[in-house]
């Protein structure tokens, strides 16, 4: 009956249990995984201390929350706060950041002191995105710096002004600085100038663009019903999942790649 009391609620709402993970990046998808959160599942790793910054508040409340004391966490401008006294008084083995420097106020800033914080041997590692152009040359394994090469096609002239636009038009609507996505090459001279003289570059687009944009454009079609969320909200997602499903065909239409970078600060000799 159409008067039925319970003919309101919808019963697929009764039954959605709280989600176990809170992931906020881009993911490795190297394998058929359709799941967001295998996707971006990382391997255990278990330091004895570790120190998170985010420049969200919200983000920053609810690690907290979730952290405990497992963690410190900072709500702050990274690049403001590891010259802070918060973080001088600090020496770290790993640095890492996930899929954020391109927001960073001055990335090549962040390099140099990132640097002064590292144990020697120490390491900085990001997962970062990048100018598809100029697209570096392949070197060999005998090379001090070393890059690997997406499976993707690879550009062969500059963006077009199209393309151009609509990069500029991403990063308005994102708050994202344009002129933050430098050239893989451009990359490793900001890491060469900070003082990092052993630099590995992978181009691992092929395994991060094709997989998420399928997820994104997923969502919100046959899961609206229980996922939850605004129409707009699925609106903006789908649309983001169409820019991202240009990037993983690669070539000249890709504006953006996706580069997963290590920078080791060098033993001092004995």
């Amino acid at each position: 009956m159409s008067t039925d009391a319970y003919a309101p609620i919808a019963h697929l709402a009764l039954n959605v249990e709280p989600p176990r993970t809170e992931w906020m990046n881009m993911g490795l998808w190297k394998t058929s995984t359709s799941s967001f959160p295998k996707a971006c599942q990382a391997k255990q790793y278990g330091p004895s201390c570790l120190h998170g910054v985010t420049s969200v508040p919200a983000h920053a409340h609810r690690a907290r929350e979730r952290l405990g004391h497992r963690a410190t966490v900072w709500c702050a401008d990274v690049v403001r706060w590891i010259r802070s006294d918060q973080a001088t008084h600090s020496i770290y083995d790993v640095i890492l950041a996930l899929d954020c420097a391109y927001h960073f106020s001055d990335r090549a800033e962040f390099f140099r002191d990132a640097y002064a914080r590292l144990a020697p041997g120490g390491t900085l590692a990001l997962v970062d995105l990048v100018s598809a152009w100029p697209y570096p040359v392949a070197t060999d394994a005998t090379a001090s710096n070393l890059f690997h090469a997406s499976t993707l096609p690879t550009p062969t002239r500059p963006p077009s002004a199209w393309h151009r636009i609509q990069h500029w038009c991403a990063c308005y609507v994102s708050g994202s600085n344009p002129h933050a996505f430098v050239s893989f090459d451009k990359y490793k001279a900001m890491l060469l100038d900070a003082g990092f003289d052993y630099i590995e570059m992978q181009d691992i687009s092929h395994d991060v663009f094709p997989g998420f944009s399928s997820f994104l454009l997923s969502i919100g079609v046959h899961d609206l019903a229980w996922r939850g969320g605004s129409a707009w909200q699925w609106r903006a997602l789908r649309a983001l999942g169409k820019l991202v499903q240009t990037w993983a065909k690669g070539g000249n239409a890709a504006y953006v790649r996706c580069g997963l970078i290590v920078a080791r600060k060098t033993q001092p000799h004995k």
